[in-house]
């Protein structure tokens, strides 16, 4: 309905339609009309003055237009709630990749080793190898809302990977997910205390820092005018010598 002239249909509005298709880097218009009108032709005449200017500067200055491109952000959260089965299979195939060798050896996996010494008679190294460290892998099966250690090891990874004005937000988000489980436990239920009493004290600690900054600046107030009256002092004082 382009040929229908009105406030969604003049020169303007269907400029601004024009312009917001031509964002995209395939972008195209179709207008559908029985007849050409008079903000339609001028649309199309001010579109083609705009696409000439801009071709014209795109090859002074060799530029080929292109989509943008955004850089993929790791979303800490995802890490928190255990991730997508697909991103799991993507870090497991990045581990193997860093495990294998330079030169394009076969891929050591973690239980090799374990098996590997259990098959030889050195039983000093078998101890040294069961005595491994936490995968990070097992260390997300303990992560979320289930129970009080999970509550608090979510805890201990945010505020050791989150900046300090990002964590309470992600901590309110698994509070609200807890709070609204279907299927609440006891385990649960512990963990929401445990989001609680962090959302608590962090509240008081963003408190007292705000407390801690006014008074900063109200004593740098009172830096200042007492620098000023000093020198009001000193001037005065210097115009009476000078009399």
């Amino acid at each position: 309905d382009a040929d229908k002239e009105g406030f969604l249909r003049s020169e303007t509005s269907l400029i601004q339609t024009i312009g917001r298709a031509a964002r995209h880097v395939d972008g195209r218009v179709i207008m559908y009309a029985d007849i050409i009108t008079g903000s339609m032709r001028r649309a199309i005449s001010e579109t083609s003055r705009r696409r000439r200017l801009q071709i014209s500067h795109n090859r002074r200055n060799n530029i080929s237009p292109r989509p943008l491109e955004r850089p993929q952000h790791r979303n800490v959260l995802l890490d928190v709630i255990g991730g997508s089965k697909g991103d799991k299979e993507i870090k497991k195939k990045k581990k193997e990749k860093k495990m294998s060798g330079k030169n394009g050896g076969d891929i050591i996996r973690r239980d090799e080793p374990k098996r590997v010494q259990e098959n030889s008679g050195d039983a000093g190294g078998r101890d040294a190898q069961i005595k491994t460290t936490k995968t990070t892998s097992e260390r997300k099966m303990k992560l979320g809302f289930k129970n009080k250690e999970a509550a608090l090891e979510t805890i201990s990874l945010l505020e050791s990977s989150k900046p300090l004005n990002k964590r309470a937000p992600t901590i309110a988000l698994l509070l609200r997910r807890a709070r609204s489980h279907p299927h609440q436990t006891s385990g649960m239920r512990d963990s929401i205390k445990v989001f609680e009493n962090w959302l608590e004290r962090h509240k008081a600690k963003m408190a007292a820092k705000k407390e801690r900054e006014k008074e900063e600046r109200r004593e740098e107030r009172l830096k200042r005018l007492a620098r000023t009256k000093e020198e009001r002092e000193k001037n005065k004082l210097k115009k009476k010598l000078e009399r």
